[in-house]
């Protein structure tokens, strides 16, 4: 027996209108929502608290009034740069004249920094533009530094004239770096220090023993660990640490307004919102500080700011001081902050304090008394001898979780020291 439909024609027209029918019905569901979207950004705006600064975060207002294409032909095309970005320029609305560009390119987190409201915020009332290029034209700026500050201001110039703010091309820069882009805020620093006003370099590259030339402001955000390995075994090193012994050898050098904000547990993408509000805070003190009413750019006083008082070991509170009555010692080895209120915000998030904490927690806190002790008593490194060495606060207690061994090699150091 033959199938009685074998010899029909497929009913193309069917199929056809059934197509149509689900496009339709895929329209209206995007339409519907789109339209629930939009009525819930305008309700966030309403929320109480939301535009004054409370603890919801308002994000209705991350728009770019200005957007143009950015050439770069200077930098070859590769996976860290690009011959073509397109930049999104975004101007206070009360600001008849622009006073600094706080500028981003982008890796991970700076479209977020770029349109985050405590940066808004503190960009309105100091008439700071906010850039943000994407793709980033030079990630790195390793070899044409000078000639991208020159292609930078002339391509800037030309955009602010068509827009009423001809002065864009020509105020000083606020480099801000994630990652990868970390040497480019610190490169252009160095290329250039009368353009750059203040340097945010964060969870990458801590360049700041390479700045000679730069003598700016530069916050440090480097995270304690690479978030790939947040979970796994081989996570034996405590990046934040290392960071503060790159910071020490720049000092020892010769005094650099490096502040640093820290949190423990943070990984290589974590943002948290006190961070952010350090971040936009230092953008604020940095303004008025750096920042002479024509426009020029001031040098810092030493004796103007706080410094934070790191401990060899972490067993007490942070405390702070004025630089002026710091000792030498000190003057080389701890972070410089803009004021008190700017040293206070950063030291809650220092993770010192915190992390010591945690670990006493997860581990035998006989052990690690036995550790200090230990140090002290048969001269072995134990424990750390201090913070600033390549023998992190991590390495340390790992130890201290593998208590059994550890202890035995300590007794076994006395007693060799005994005979």
């Amino acid at each position: 027996m033959t199938n009685a439909n074998s010899n029909n024609p497929p009913r193309t027209h069917q199929i056809r209108g059934v197509a149509f029918g689900l496009t339709v019905i895929r329209l209206l569901y995007f339409l519907y929502v789109g339209f629930s979207g939009v009525v819930l950004h305008a309700a966030v705006a309403r929320v109480p608290g939301a535009a004054d600064g409370g603890a919801f975060n308002d994000w209705s207002h991350d728009e770019f009034q200005f957007v143009f294409r950015f050439e770069n032909a200077v930098t070859p095309p590769g996976r860290k740069s690009s011959t073509k970005s397109t930049v999104y320029l975004y101007v206070p609305v009360a600001a008849k004249k622009l006073r600094a560009l706080l500028l981003l390119q982008e890796n991970v987190v700076e479209q977020m920094i770029s349109v985050h409201p405590a940066i808004r915020r503190v960009c309105d009332a100091q008439e700071v533009a906010i850039a943000w290029c994407t793709p980033g034209f030079d990630m790195v700026f390793k070899d044409h530094a000078e000639e991208l500050h020159a292609i930078i201001q002339r391509q800037f110039r030309e955009f602010g004239r068509s827009i009423g703010y001809p002065e864009l091309g020509d105020i000083p820069l606020i480099t801000f770096g994630h990652s990868n882009t970390t040497a480019y805020a610190q490169i252009a620093a160095e290329a250039r220090p009368d353009r750059v006003l203040a340097v945010i370099a964060t969870h990458g590259w801590n360049g700041v023993n390479s700045l000679n030339h730069y003598r700016g402001p530069v916050l440090m955000d480097v995270g304690t660990f690479w978030e790939q390995k947040q979970q796994t075994l081989g996570n034996g090193s405590n990046k934040g640490v290392a960071s503060l012994a790159e910071v020490q050898k720049r000092l020892q050098r010769g005094w650099l307004p490096v502040s640093i904000v820290e949190e423990y547990g943070s990984g290589h993408f974590d943002y948290s919102e006190p961070v952010v509000g350090c971040i936009a805070l230092f953008i604020d003190k940095a303004i008025r500080a750096r920042l002479a009413p024509d426009g020029t750019l001031k040098d810092l006083n030493p004796d103007d700011g706080w410094i934070a008082l790191l401990p060899e070991f972490p067993t007490g509170p942070v405390a702070i001081r004025r630089y002026a009555e710091a000792s030498s010692e000190q003057r080389a080895s701890c972070p410089w902050y803009f004021d008190r209120e700017m040293a206070e915000a950063a030291v809650n998030r220092l993770s010192l304090i915190q992390e010591h904490a945690m670990i006493l927690r997860a581990v035998d806190t006989r052990c690690c008394s036995t550790l200090a002790s230990e140090r002290v008593r048969c001269g072995r490194s134990c424990g750390p001898t201090c913070i600033w060495t390549k023998r992190s606060l991590t390495r340390c207690f790992a130890r201290a979780r593998r208590r059994t061994r550890t202890s035995e090699r300590c007794r076994s150091g006395r007693r060799s020291s005994s005979n």
